[in-house]
């Protein structure tokens, strides 16, 4: 009898149970019967049973550990589920034995979990009815049938009150966080103009995202010392950008007059340290690089250049 299977494989067997034993080759999902185990006794995923009460007597069942463990126990976990055939009755309770006292602790943890979907309900979204706590509710009423238990318990019904308090609720916490936002936004925009201030007077410091550019996409020029650096963090030599903007009036004057039209680097060049100017626009906005700069960016960095 073959008993090492790959780990997706030891799921289907099991869930058939067309054989007591089976593994995978490092051990870490095995199966003893009706029970299934992820690394070890200590986390039986789930057993298999067969029901003697007189309504469903014959029928199997696949009980679920509701409890997690790990990363890879939840992959032991649904791999366990998704062998499991249709015809099977699953649910899902913290102890898979079958005496009457883990049955009560099972009946328990059906009516807490009932009663977590329903907050859940009313913290989230709000329905005539706890959708989920429903569901729960059907699954624990098949438990005690399939068990012949004589409990069963009663779908959640949430009252109108009890919704109007919840949607006032949530409408007050919707207000405030969308308050603290609004306050947010503006200490960021204060703040993110008061680095943008900062920069551009010649401090060294990181420009946010949200100013690098301003509202035409044009990046920042500042003065560095014997440099003109861009929001980029791209560095020209002052010389070469006094040049460049003597360049770029010039031709956006004969633009002026209709002598030239947009300006493209071809034979004739303006360096700009490691850079060229590619485009020169009829508005006198340039293309260098990935860099695109306004006209008057380029006359405000001017005159801190003094030209």
């Amino acid at each position: 009898m073959k008993t090492v299977f790959k780990s997706s494989m030891v799921a289907h067997v099991w869930a058939q149970q067309s054989q007591p034993v089976g593994h995978n080759a490092g051990r870490t999902l095995y199966f003893r019967g009706p029970t299934i185990y992820s690394y070890g006794p200590h986390f039986p995923i789930a057993t298999m049973v067969i029901s003697k009460a007189k309504a469903r007597k014959g029928c199997r069942a696949a009980l679920f550990n509701t409890a997690r463990y790990s990363m890879s126990t939840s992959r032991h976990q649904s791999r366990a589920r998704r062998a499991i055939p249709s015809t099977f009755n699953v649910f899902h309770v913290p102890h898979l034995g079958l005496d009457a006292y883990r049955h009560a602790d099972n009946l328990a943890s059906y009516k807490a979990r009932i009663a977590d979907e329903v907050k859940r309900t009313l913290n989230a979204r709000i329905y005539t009815n706890a959708k989920a706590g429903h569901k729960l509710t059907r699954e624990a009423n098949d438990y005690a049938a399939f068990f012949g238990l004589r409990w069963r318990l009663k779908a959640p019904v949430i009252s109108p009150e009890v919704i109007a308090k919840a949607t006032e609720r949530r409408r007050v916490r919707n207000e405030k966080r969308e308050a603290n936002m609004k306050l947010r936004e503006e200490q960021n925009k204060l703040d993110d103009a008061e680095k943008l201030a900062r920069w551009l007077a010649g401090e060294v410091i990181p420009l946010p995202r949200a100013v690098s550019l301003d509202e035409q996409g044009s990046a920042r020029l500042g003065v560095r010392g014997d440099k003109v650096e861009t929001s980029h963090g791209a560095q020209v030599p002052v010389e070469d950008a006094r040049r460049a903007l003597a360049f770029v009036r010039r031709v956006a004057s004969a633009q002026s007059t209709g002598i030239h039209g947009e300006w493209r680097r071809n034979g004739e060049q303006c360096p700009l340290g490691h850079f060229q100017i590619d485009r020169i626009l009829p508005s006198g906005d340039i293309y260098v690089g990935c860099h695109f700069i306004t006209r008057a960016e380029i006359e405000r960095i001017a005159v801190e250049l003094g030209a």
